[in-house]
């Protein structure tokens, strides 16, 4: 019963509250469908890494809550061609960095996620596996202080039953 009332919620909400709302289009009556299908039945099957960012800090209390606080993003110059620029992620050495993250995990579920943090192309690091829960929404950050300059690559892996699967990566420039 409480599964199909959420069921019902959910439609209701991608498919009768106006577009401006969100910051993109409503999603059709089947995505919705297939994300709540995903969220309800999708034990055993891994994770949706949906959104993830670095950041000077994370919010603690508040209407906030867990969200990023400050995200370290530039953007370089437009290109020629008119395609979107480069985006960068920088700080200075001696500064340390917040790798947030956003997972959609089926109900249920208990999953492990990591981090890779390779230097120049050299793996110098890997953290400690995080537990990710059944939630349409859940947030997770780790702090990162690198420990000398260069471009670090962070890669972002589900560990699944059948070995590592990179849901994402970013490169941190430290200066």
């Amino acid at each position: 019963m409480g599964k199909t009332i959420f069921n019902i919620l959910t439609l209701f909400i991608f498919a009768f509250i106006p577009g401006t709302i969100f910051s993109q289009d409503i999603p059709t009556p089947d995505e919705a469908l297939r994300v709540v299908d995903f969220y309800n039945n999708g034990k055993g099957t891994g994770v949706i890494l949906m959104e993830s960012k670095i950041c000077r800090d994370v919010h603690r209390e508040g209407s906030s809550k867990y969200e990023c606080k400050n995200e370290i993003i530039e953007f370089g110059e437009l290109k020629a061609d008119g395609s979107a620029p480069d985006i960068f992620h920088k700080i200075r050495m001696g500064d340390s960095a917040y790798i947030w993250m956003a997972y959609l995990v089926p109900v249920g579920a208990k999953e492990k996620i990591f981090l890779r943090y390779n230097l120049e192309g050299e793996t110098k690091r890997t953290s400690g596996k995080l537990d990710v829960k059944g939630s349409i929404r859940y947030r997770t950050w780790i702090s990162f202080a690198p420990p000398s300059k260069g471009t670090w690559e962070i890669e972002i892996f589900h560990d699944s039953a059948s070995g590592p699967i990179k849901q994402g990566t970013f490169d941190l420039i430290v200066e």
